[in-house]
């Protein structure tokens, strides 16, 4: 028999609050005046795991004597030694002798442990937030409100348990974005989001810590984002993205200006238009994922979750797009085509991308795609 911890139903241990939350758990069922007998047999071996306890966090250069092993239901207590020959300590190995022997006592014994379970389940239940917020859909995770959940950490009183948090929260982080890096060249958690959690965790008076407990490259990675200058750029100005188009519908126009010829059979505005939405569908439907200029001016492309869109996304992506751009294809075959019919059209369309701008920072063929673009 492993003395006492097969009585208090636990692993041999040194933390004093599992020792206390297994007698916790067992006084709650076997109550001194309920079952005497198997009470004391509990006391006894909790004391004694007490004792063993502080044998164990005697100064290596002192001796502790090891205490004696209790008979089971004996009715004398356990007498020991101190392992460290001070009075404050002598004076708190005897209260741990004398500890427990009243239904008062027991009951503060319990409310301690729910205590300590009652903040244990709360950094928990702050770590599956956590989780669940890192892979929310980006448009949920960038706003500030969402990350409110984290306030609670200070709601911790256990400092222990509060420190053990946070760097745990820091080495999700770095894992976290390293994990998106690999699959989909993005950040799971951007500058604003981190700033945000390293703010409420204060990890920037952490910086000598966390070197020492983690591979550099996650302190790097960390602290890298939290020192960029200003904000990074999420959504970027309305007019950035239709820029880009702009360049390369000039880039169309001039090379087939270059190559045209009257034997083609076909009229340069058509051909121009042809060769746009040949050239723009290619680079949409490729690894790239948008035209030729958006990759060259730095944005990137992502579903909600900021993975890499599917083919089918893609695909939603590019007809929505040139459905769109009919009345200016038009407009551009032919003026009297916008002005009397697609007018009303292309301003019906500015209106509904410029309401998706502002409430979603996305297009018409963003939002029916499903994807963002970032910069």
């Amino acid at each position: 028999m492993n003395y006492p911890w097969d009585v208090l139903g636990t692993e041999e241990t040194n933390d004093k609050k599992v020792i206390k939350k297994a007698y916790a758990k067992l006084i709650r069922k076997y109550r001194p005046d309920e079952a005497p007998e198997k009470f004391q047999e509990i006391n006894q071996a909790y004391q004694y795991a007490l004792t063993l306890l502080k044998s164990n966090q005697a100064d290596d250069d002192v001796v502790a004597v090891t205490p004696e092993y209790p008979k089971k239901n004996e009715s004398e207590e356990v007498q020991t030694e101190s392992p460290i020959d001070v009075a404050d300590d002598v004076a708190e190995v005897e209260s741990v002798v004398s500890e427990f022997t009243h239904t008062q006592e027991i009951d503060d014994v319990i409310e301690e442990v729910e205590e300590d379970d009652t903040e244990l389940n709360l950094a928990n239940d702050i770590l599956e937030q956590f989780h669940q917020m890192a892979f929310a859909e980006y448009k949920r995770k960038k706003k500030a409100e969402s990350w409110n959940f984290l306030n609670q950490y200070h709601e911790i009183q256990d400092l222990q348990l509060r420190d053990s948090l946070s760097k745990e929260l820091f080495k999700r982080v770095a894992e976290y974005n390293f994990f998106q890096l690999k699959e989909n060249k993005s950040l799971l958690l951007n500058q604003p989001m981190v700033r945000l959690v390293a703010e409420v965790l204060e990890w920037e008076s952490q910086w000598q810590e966390f070197h020492q407990l983690f591979p550099e490259d996650y302190v790097q990675h960390v602290f890298s984002l939290l020192e960029m200058k200003g904000k990074q750029k999420e959504g970027e100005k309305f007019y950035n993205r239709p820029f880009g188009v702009f360049i390369e519908i000039i880039m169309t126009v001039i090379f087939i200006g270059i190559i045209y010829q009257p034997s083609f059979g076909l009229d340069k505005e058509l051909l121009i238009i042809m060769a746009y939405i040949l050239f723009n569908s290619f680079s949409s439907l490729s690894s790239i994922s948008m035209s030729s200029m958006q990759y060259m001016l730095d944005f990137k492309l992502f579903d909600v979750y900021l993975n890499e869109p599917s083919l089918k996304s893609k695909i939603i992506r590019t007809l929505t797009y040139h459905v769109s751009m009919i009345p200016v294809y038009l407009s551009a075959y032919d003026a009297e085509y916008f002005v009397s019919l697609m007018f009303p059209v292309a301003a019906f369309l500015l209106i509904i991308n410029v309401i998706l701008w502002f409430k979603n920072k996305q297009l018409l063929h963003d939002w029916l795609s499903g994807t963002i673009m970032l910069k």
